[in-house]
């Protein structure tokens, strides 16, 4: 351990190994998140909407609403839409969509799909072309006034593409996230109240997120799928998704031994640099 002795003290040196230290854990858990994703994808296969499901899961069904959307070109009912703008002749453009949670229906079983962290893959519902001097609805307006550079373009009268994906009603889908059965959500949304330590009456559970008001769909799903570890998304697709394409790359494993190398190299180097520290007051 004598050359440890021989190491330089310096400034930069210092700083690297805070960083080291702090960077470590995180990259850690990166590489622990994505050993876990690989090992639940690599047992994905398809499988029936079923009321027991539970965990990662592949499941396909049809879409049903839980209240009133309608797309902005084509005005079909759906669950969400995409509208893809671009600029005639340029390259500039933008992506305005709404989704909302909705209705997973198969072989008499239900679902609700909660859209934060939803990837939605659709196909093209409606095309249009708008001049610069046409008139559009108010509603149109405003749904492309969201875009920075859909506004950029309506300043400078650019003719627009626009091109609609809607998620329509009826319409088979495959969802991929991880299943919960209802009294498994209640439970965990009754800790999470309970851990605010806020006294009040009962947690009142109500699967439509409506504080106990009629269920839009008539009953009350038996399933929930969300995004949570370790598959963080919710993947909609209307073919059944390439299951390679979903798998974190190899290289990130080795996050899992580069995270924890960091942090001891980096305290190991903080604990000499302090050694003529200590020896200085004894």
């Amino acid at each position: 351990m004598e050359f440890l002795a021989h190491i330089p003290v310096r400034a930069l040196w210092l700083l690297t190994a805070a960083g080291g230290v702090v960077a470590g854990a995180p990259l850690f858990a990166s590489g622990l998140r994505a050993f876990r994703l690989r090992h639940a994808l690599a047992f994905l296969t398809q499988r029936p909407l079923d009321a027991d499901s539970a965990g990662l899961v592949l499941v396909r069904g049809r879409v049903s609403l839980e209240g009133p959307l309608f797309a902005p070109l084509s005005g079909k009912p759906c669950a969400g839409w995409t509208l893809e703008v671009s600029g005639d002749g340029t390259r500039v453009g933008g992506t305005v969509h709404e989704l909302r949670p909705f209705r997973l229906t198969s072989g008499g079983v239900t679902a609700r799909v909660v859209p934060e962290q939803v990837r939605w893959q659709g196909g093209v519902t409606s095309e249009r072309k708008v001049i610069p001097t046409e008139q559009l609805p108010e509603r149109l307006t405003e749904l492309l006034d969201r875009s920075v550079e859909v506004r950029w373009l309506l300043n400078r009268r650019v003719p627009l593409r626009l091109v609609e994906r809607a998620l329509e009603v009826g319409s088979e889908v495959f969802v991929t996230g991880i299943a919960r059965g209802v009294a498994t959500v209640a439970m965990v949304e009754s800790v999470e109240l309970a851990a605010t330590g806020t006294d009040g009456p009962q947690f009142d559970y109500s699967p439509s997120g409506d504080g106990g008001a009629a269920d839009p769909g008539g009953a009350h799903p038996g399933l929930w799928i969300e995004a949570e570890e370790p598959f963080e998304r919710v993947l909609v697709t209307h073919e059944p998704p390439a299951i390679d394409e979903l798998v974190p790359p190899a290289w990130r494993l080795t996050l899992l031994v580069l995270g924890p190398a960091l942090t001891l190299a980096g305290i190991l180097y903080l604990a000499l640099a302090a050694v003529p520290l200590i020896a200085g007051r004894f």
